[in-house]
């Protein structure tokens, strides 16, 4: 908790939404790593305008892991889709 991670993962799913206080869009996201485990992110407004989502498929970021309702997620700092290296 509390520590700054960096993460590789497939997009699987997001949820938007607003904040309550301003009605600023933020985002929650669920990735699997590649052990096929879930990792969960919040993408509060500044990281959501400044970090978007554009689509499935892998993407790497980094943030700040937190705990929320007995739920382990990252709170995303930075965030950029990575292409698939061709062999």
């Amino acid at each position: 908790l509390g520590k700054t991670v960096c993460c590789l993962g497939y997009l699987v799913c997001t949820k938007n939404t607003v904040t309550k206080k301003d009605q600023r869009r933020m985002h929650f996201g669920t990735f699997l790593d590649g052990s096929g485990d879930c990792l969960d992110t919040v993408h509060f407004p500044d990281s959501a305008a400044n970090y978007p989502f554009r689509g499935r498929g892998f993407y790497t970021f980094t943030g700040i892991v937190m705990e929320d309702f007995g739920v382990l997620t990252v709170s995303v700092t930075f965030m950029e889709k990575v292409g698939i290296k061709k062999m």
